[in-house]
């Protein structure tokens, strides 16, 4: 698509929201939705984003666009749905999930998940069954009704957040830490990334693992923003 405006702008809405303006006509999401987010910040981050492209527009150049689009068009309308849907990975979460072999990883697993075990008891009183192997193992189900509790209770824009980390590091447990703030968005995807990252050690490097890896980094890093400017008034 053509660049069609000269300039993009943010704006207060009648809502009380934050608007963005392309030559002062306010953008509408891909479902014909009112592009209004709950911080001047966040919409100052999108308007930036289109004032910043050149004479093609590039949607995948615009991720805080696409996050504030996906809240309002997919997540707002079902909420509790995504929430339950998101909560259900507290039922087979990465970090309870151990290698068998060999004994270097099973400690670098143990290392980097081991305390979020703990933190997520302490924290909301959930005891993680921890096993080795693949097989799947049920969670108590007084725990995974927490996790229900725990996730309903995020509002629509920082449901779009726990959905970016929990999808991209395979763990509710590290996205729920992330976002108390026990652990940074670095150490979540870091800690992610420990089976891999060991397999990157032992067999070397490979550039469709590298390239993958960017990717989620980039993701998870605009996550991390996009949460970052939900609390900037």
């Amino acid at each position: 698509m053509k660049r069609f405006y000269k300039d993009a702008t943010a704006s207060v809405a009648k809502s009380g929201k934050y608007a963005v303006l392309l030559d002062d006509k306010p953008i509408k999401t891909k479902s014909k939705q009112s592009l209004e987010v709950p911080t001047l910040a966040l919409a100052e981050k999108v308007a930036s984003e289109w004032q910043a492209q050149g004479t093609e527009i590039k949607p995948d150049t615009m991720p805080f666009m696409t996050l504030s689009s996906t809240t309002i068009d997919s997540v707002i309308p079902q909420v509790e749905a995504i929430a339950l849907n998101l909560a259900a990975y507290g039922g087979s979460d990465l970090v309870c999930y151990r290698a068998e072999n060999p004994d270097s990883l099973i400690k670098l697993q143990h290392d980097a998940w081991q305390p979020l075990v703990a933190w997520v008891k302490d924290r909301y009183g959930i005891r993680l069954i921890v096993t080795s192997g693949v097989v799947h193992v049920a969670q108590d189900a007084a725990s995974l009704a927490k996790f229900n509790d725990i996730v309903l209770a995020f509002d629509a824009y920082r449901l779009t957040v726990l959905h970016e980390f929990t999808t991209l590091s395979g763990s509710l447990v590290i996205a729920l830490a992330i976002m108390d703030g026990h652990i940074t968005a670095e150490e979540g995807l870091e800690r992610s990334l420990v089976d891999e990252t060991f397999q990157a050690n032992f067999w070397g490097a490979d550039a469709e693992a590298d390239a993958r890896h960017a990717i989620r980094q980039a993701e998870f890093m605009n996550a991390k923003t996009f949460l970052s400017l939900l609390s900037v008034t």
